[in-house]
């Protein structure tokens, strides 16, 4: 980690392949702690408003799984 041609901030990586990686960082990167913690955001604690399940859409998703392998045929049947 140091200097590499013109950039201050750079990481060269050689490899035992031969390889080598140059990862440059942004002259604005700010390394200085700050206040904020980690973890999940608050809003994640809030639990959401989600709608019951209907009567078309339980008898959709049971004919889905009746008829599956007929669907599947039609559909790969439709893209050739």
């Amino acid at each position: 980690f140091g200097k590499y041609s013109r950039e201050d901030n750079t990481l060269v990586m050689a490899f035992k392949s031969g390889s080598l990686a140059i990862k440059i960082l942004s002259r604005n990167s700010n390394f200085s702690k700050t206040s904020v913690e980690g973890g999940p955001p608050p809003e994640q604690d809030i639990p959401l408003n989600i709608p019951k399940k209907t009567k078309l859409y339980v008898e959709q998703t049971q004919r889905e799984k009746d008829h599956c392998v007929d669907m599947h045929r039609i559909f790969q049947r439709d893209l050739c």
